[in-house]
C-alpha cells in the first residue's frame, strides 16, 4: 500500500511540474497548448496558428549592464529581448510595427527597427524610421561610445558592391562615387525641391546651392550657386 501511495505521489509530482511548464509555455508564447500529458507536440500544435511572443519587464535583467543593450533603452519601461538561436526565415517579409525600437523615447515617431552587429560586436549596420519626422528614415553604421573607441564613431556604407572600389561608399562627412554619375536630363531648371516639407533640415522648398542637372535645351551642366543657376563651361 506503500508502495501505491508513493508512486502516485511521484506520479503526481510529475504531473504538476508538467502542467507548470506548459502554463508558462502559454505564458510565454501567447497560445493556449494540449495540457494532457504525453500528448504535447508543440511543433504540430502551433503549425498554421498565430503566435504572440512576448516578454516581462525586468529592470534587474543582467544584460541591461551591456551598453550594447541597454544604449537608448529605459530599462524601467523596455521589455527584455527575445533570443533565437538560429536563422529567422518567412516566405512573406518581416514587418516592424509600434514604433518601440532602440531610442523610442527620443524620437519624433519610431526608433531602430533593425540592428546587425560585427562579428566582434563593436559596431553595428542600424535601420531607423522617425527620428525626425513621421516620414524620416536613417541608414548607417555606428559603435557606441567605448566599445571600438573611446567616443562613438560613425562608420561607412557601400551600395551597389562589396568589392572594394566599386559601387557608392557613404560615411557621416563624406561619399565616395566609384562608378559613373549621371545626372538628371532636363529642358529648364527645377523650380524647388520636392517634398521639402517632408525634411525637416530644409528650412523651405527653395532649390539648394550646389544642385547640378543637365540642360538638353542649353546642351550644358548647369548648377545653383548663390548668384543662381550657371553653366559649366565645357570643351
Amino acid at each position: 500500500m506503500t508502495s501505491v501511495i508513493g508512486s502516485f505521489v511521484a506520479l503526481l509530482t510529475v504531473t504538476t511540474v508538467l502542467l507548470v511548464k506548459v502554463i508558462q509555455l502559454e505564458n510565454r508564447i501567447g497560445v493556449k497548448v494540449n495540457t494532457e500529458i504525453g500528448a504535447v507536440d508543440l511543433e504540430e500544435y502551433l503549425d498554421g496558428k498565430y503566435v504572440k511572443v512576448s516578454e516581462e519587464i525586468n529592470p534587474d535583467w543582467d544584460k541591461w549592464n551591456d551598453v550594447r543593450y541597454s544604449y537608448g533603452f529605459d530599462k524601467n519601461e523596455q521589455p527584455i529581448y527575445n533570443t533565437v538561436n538560429g536563422v529567422l526565415e518567412s516566405d512573406t517579409m518581416i514587418s516592424v510595427r509600434g514604433g518601440k525600437g532602440r531610442w523610442n523615447h527620443r524620437f519624433v515617431s519610431g526608433g531602430h527597427v533593425f540592428e546587425g552587429w560585427s562579428g566582434k560586436e563593436l559596431s553595428r549596420l542600424t535601420m531607423i524610421m522617425g527620428k525626425f519626422h513621421e516620414t524620416f528614415a536613417c541608414i548607417q553604421t555606428y559603435s557606441p561610445k567605448g566599445l571600438y573607441q573611446d567616443e562613438r564613431r560613425f562608420g561607412w556604407i557601400k551600395i551597389g558592391s562589396d568589392e572594394k572600389k566599386k559601387g557608392v561608399d557613404f560615411s557621416q562627412g563624406w561619399t565616395k562615387f566609384y562608378t559613373p554619375l549621371t545626372l538628371q536630363s532636363r529642358k529648364s531648371a527645377p523650380k524647388k525641391v520636392i517634398d521639402s516639407d517632408l525634411n525637416p533640415q530644409l528650412k523651405s522648398s527653395k532649390v539648394l546651392v550646389g544642385t547640378m542637372y543637365y540642360d538638353v535645351t542649353l546642351k550644358k551642366v548647369r548648377v545653383m550657386t548663390e548668384d543662381g543657376w550657371k553653366s559649366f563651361v565645357l570643351e
